[in-house]
């Protein structure tokens, strides 16, 4: 899958996402302080910044060591309720790592401690990204039997995993292509 996002200046206004599966048509959606979940009764932009709520000011304060890192999203694992099944465990730990490395705004020191964090959590190999960079994965498989993997490159940058690719820069307009690409 390949997913383009598009950040607006301020956090709150609307984001905007295209995705798109193999060769298929891609697909576009919208949605407030990079909340694409259209199902939820819940405000995404008054959720409490953390690691499942990655704001700017979250990650520019957020901590570097990996140990506290590992022990923070443990906490911010969520409990299953209302009969909806909820990733478990260390699983659930590189759920969120992974939505925080996704973030924008990520500042390299933080990323490349949420590397090290996921070396904790995860086993690590070569691997590529849907791109083709390589790099190292850590790499769980879950209950369900689902595989979880996260890709970072020598620097400690998010790469995305075997079906994903990230990179980020800034663009000109809403949906155009970035101008200048930053780690």
């Amino acid at each position: 899958m390949r997913s383009e996002v598009w950040q607006p200046q301020t956090w709150t206004d609307v984001w905007q996402r295209r995705s798109q599966v193999g060769s298929g048509a891609p697909t576009t959606g919208s949605g407030k302080c990079l909340s694409f979940n259209a199902s939820t009764s819940v405000d995404p932009c008054t959720l409490a910044p953390g690691w499942t709520n990655p704001t700017p000011e979250f990650l520019a304060r957020a901590p570097r060591d990996p140990a506290v890192i590992k022990a923070q999203l443990a906490a911010a694992v969520p409990h299953s309720d209302a009969g909806v099944e909820q990733p478990a465990g260390t699983y659930a730990e590189l759920v969120i790592l992974r939505g925080a490395a996704r973030a924008n705004g990520l500042p390299a020191d933080l990323s490349r401690a949420l590397q090290r964090t996921a070396a904790l959590l995860a086993p690590a190999s070569p691997a590529h990204n849907l791109d083709g960079v390589p790099g190292t994965a850590y790499t769980l498989k879950g209950t369900n039997g689902v595989q979880l993997v996260v890709l970072f490159d020598a620097d400690g940058t998010y790469l995305g995993g075997p079906t994903e690719s990230v990179t980020r820069g800034a663009a000109a307009e809403l949906g155009g292509p970035p101008v200048k690409l930053f780690p």
